[in-house]
Formats: C-alpha cells, structure tokens, sequence
C-alpha cells in the first residue's frame, strides 16, 4: 500500500476576510451616496425642464388655435384666481389636446417633496400674466398701470418652489426654460 500525497485544496475565503471585504463595499456605498443623489437631483431637474418645455410648445398651438390668444388657466383649482363664468380651466384640460398628460404635469422632486401634483394635478404653477392677450403683444397689467415687455422676459409657469437645489425651473412665452 503506497501512500499518495494530497493536492493541496484551494484556500477557502476566512470569516475575517469576507467581513473586510463586505466593509469596504459598505464604505465605498457611502462615499458614492451624496454624489449619486447630486446626480439624481440634476437629472430630475432636466426632466422638470423639459416637461415645462413641451408645456410652453403645447400653449403656443392652443395659442394658435385660439385666434393668438392665451387662454385663461386656473393654476390651482383649489383657490381660483377667475370667477366661474370666466371659463377658465385647469392646464391639464386646456393641454390634453396637444399631448400634455398627467405625466408631463409631474415634476418627481415635487412628488418626493412639496406633492403639489398630488393635491391640485400639477407640479408647475401657471402665472396669469398674459391670460386672455394676444400672443403678437401681450400686456402687462399691473397695479402701476400696463407694461409692455418681449416675450422672452415674460414668465409663463414655473415650479411652485424652489425644488431643484434651491432652484426653480421657469418657462418663458418664447419657449425657452431656465433655472433661476
């Protein structure tokens, strides 16, 4: 009877070192975190954007279609800011036929945060500036008398707050979008 030396085993993972190795993981997990939220804010903050972008495209059609006049809009049904025999109407009705759902109507910082959609169906809140102007020359009506200003410096809806990094996304009448 010859004895036949053993193959040595594979070496198996200790206790100790699967223990360091799940600790690194955690560690390296909570560095990225802060980052990967800064991330996720930036992100949510350019979807926000664009949805008011395709906002601002879907009120130049109803504008258009509406003998170059905005239409009178009630930002929060819940408070009116028109009396009823107005005919003002809530963004997500006046929109619908342009394609505005109830998704383009949510920003996801204000569904974690403020839940302003969850209360009056929307995340942006629509100033009633120009409701009812000619889209050619809207006027300013304020308490100081009328004001003429370009489209591009008037606001038309924005975040109800400042959601984005202590910033809010702002639509203006010529269409484009900024973050102040």
């Amino acid at each position: 009877m010859s004895i036949t030396p053993r193959s040595p085993s594979p070496r198996a993972f200790s206790l100790i070192e699967l223990l360091c190795a799940i600790a690194i993981i955690v560690l390296l997990g909570a560095l990225l975190a802060p980052s990967l939220d800064a991330i996720r804010t930036r992100a949510e903050s350019a979807s926000c954007a664009s949805h008011l972008q395709q906002i601002g495209l879907a009120m130049v059609q109803k504008v258009q279609d509406n003998n170059n006049t905005y239409p009178k809009v009630e930002s929060d049904p819940t408070n009116p800011v028109y009396p009823p025999e107005a005919g003002a109407e809530s963004l997500a009705i006046i929109l619908k036929p342009y394609g505005i759902t109830e998704r383009t109507l949510r920003c996801a910082t204000d569904a974690r945060t403020t839940h302003y959609f969850s209360r009056i169906g929307t995340s942006y809140e629509w100033f009633p500036l120009v409701d009812g102007e000619l889209s050619a020359a809207p006027n300013l009506y304020l308490p100081s008398g009328t004001l003429s200003l370009p489209i591009s410096r008037i606001p038309m809806a924005s975040d109800f707050s400042s959601v984005h990094l202590g910033r809010q996304n702002v639509l203006f009448a010529d269409g484009h979008v900024k973050s102040l």
